[in-house]
């Protein structure tokens, strides 16, 4: 894998790849919700939501590996493939949407424990909790806010 930095991080509407990572990462972070479920969103995922939403991608040698979609300061999806995860890749989309709004909020499913870590590690803290209408499983409404720096920093 290439060096994980901010020049990696472009806009992009490879909808069809972006679906991709999307059902894989989804498959494999959410197994307490039904795969058939994912499956069957793909659909809409590829041609309603990535395209209501601004979107960047991480490429990778010319090969998207992840991407985090934006919608009035909403983190409407970030998700990186499964060969790709713990390498940076979040975090660096992340800090694409840091860097274009100073507050973002998000939803993450309470039983990812591993993205709630992510979220928290990288600023965001709870300030909601409830329960997802579509699948009914329990999910954290998250918050970050950009810190207001000093003078001196």
């Amino acid at each position: 894998m290439g060096n994980v930095n901010t020049d990696n991080v472009l806009s992009c509407c490879d909808y069809r790849k972006m679906t991709e990572i999307w059902l894989a990462a989804s498959l494999e972070a959410h197994a307490f919700i039904p795969g058939a479920f994912w499956e069957n969103n793909a659909d809409e995922m590829r041609s309603v939501y990535l395209p209501r939403a601004e979107n960047y991608a991480y490429v990778d040698d010319g090969t998207v590996t992840g991407f985090i979609s934006l919608r009035d300061c909403h983190v409407e999806a970030l998700f990186v493939m499964p060969s790709h995860q713990n390498r940076g890749v979040g975090r660096m989309l992340l800090d694409k949407a840091k860097s274009l709004c100073a507050r973002l909020t998000l939803a993450v499913y309470s039983e990812n424990r591993s993205a709630v870590d992510f979220y928290m590690h990288n600023g965001f803290t709870v300030v909601e909790e409830r329960t997802d209408h579509l699948t009914g499983h329990p999910e954290k409404i998250m918050m970050w806010t950009a810190r207001e720096r000093k003078c001196s920093e």
